[in-house]
């Protein structure tokens, strides 16, 4: 809605502004139908912006609209804000990494995973993330964390297992999470990720036993059971989000914002 606000605000001063031509008449006559037609154009450009609000706003309440909604079902479309210039406040609140200055020896983000962010029609692109933001959050096992902000949305690059993504809304509520799975041989999934400060990682075996979850800061992994049943997030607002093995997902329990994969949407 406010992107419609904007567009109309927009075209309201471009109406006020245009410079309306008129026939070389007496001087009075000149200024009356200068002042008639303007006063005529303004008119038309309100009663048609009134209607726009209107519908904007019974579409945007009944549900019909949600902007912007192209964007957001189109992962491939770039973050209508452009590249994110600075760390949103709301992002910064939920991770104390990004409330500290950048450490360029260990914040600057590795060649590979700058061009995986930047890559052109990319998840980090449709987010506005920009490298030169980036945080490192840790080591586990081998792989290093950093987390990249955007300005609609931010990503984690992983040096061993790739890129995941998912809106702010996301990333400050339970962050972001990405399930490496094994080939047909078989073998343990392993599950890897990063979570805001105020929220813990737990995760269960098949038979109901407490599966190791390792932690480095915000980033965590859970890795090497192939009894694996599950890893939940818990919020600091109460709420729980739970990812499955592929194998034990319940029926109905589909790809989610928050199921395994490389990317999240918004």
């Amino acid at each position: 809605m406010d992107d419609v606000l904007d567009w109309i605000g927009q075209q309201l001063l471009r109406a006020e502004q245009t410079p309306i031509a008129h026939a070389a008449t007496t001087r009075s006559q000149s200024r009356v139908r200068l002042l008639a037609r303007r006063h005529t154009r303004i008119s038309v450009a309100v009663a048609i912006v009134t209607l726009i609000v209107a519908f904007a706003a019974i579409a945007d309440a009944a549900g019909v609209l949600t902007l912007p909604a192209f964007w957001q079902h189109e992962p491939n479309v770039p973050s209508p804000e452009g590249t994110a210039s600075s760390i949103p406040t709301d992002l910064a609140s939920s991770f104390a990494i990004l409330r500290q200055p950048p450490r360029p020896t260990i914040d600057t983000l590795p060649a590979d995973g700058v061009a995986a962010i930047t890559t052109s029609g990319g998840i980090g692109g449709h987010y506005g993330a920009n490298p030169a933001l980036s945080r490192y959050v840790g080591a586990i096992d081998g792989t290093a964390f950093w987390l990249v902000p955007g300005n609609l949305g931010s990503c984690l690059y992983m040096s061993n297992a790739g890129t995941s993504c998912t809106s702010n809304e996301n990333m400050e509520a339970s962050g972001t999470q990405a399930g490496l799975i094994p080939d047909a041989g078989g073998g343990a999934v392993t599950f890897l990720g990063i979570v805001p400060d105020n929220a813990t990682v737990t995760a269960a075996n098949t038979d109901g036993s407490v599966a190791p979850a390792l932690r480095s800061g915000n980033a965590y992994v859970v890795t090497g059971d192939t009894n694996l049943h599950s890893v939940t997030v818990h919020e600091g607002n109460g709420h729980d989000y739970t990812n499955y093995v592929p194998a034990f997902r319940p029926p109905g329990n589909g790809p989610s914002a928050h199921s395994i994969g490389s990317t999240q949407p918004g």
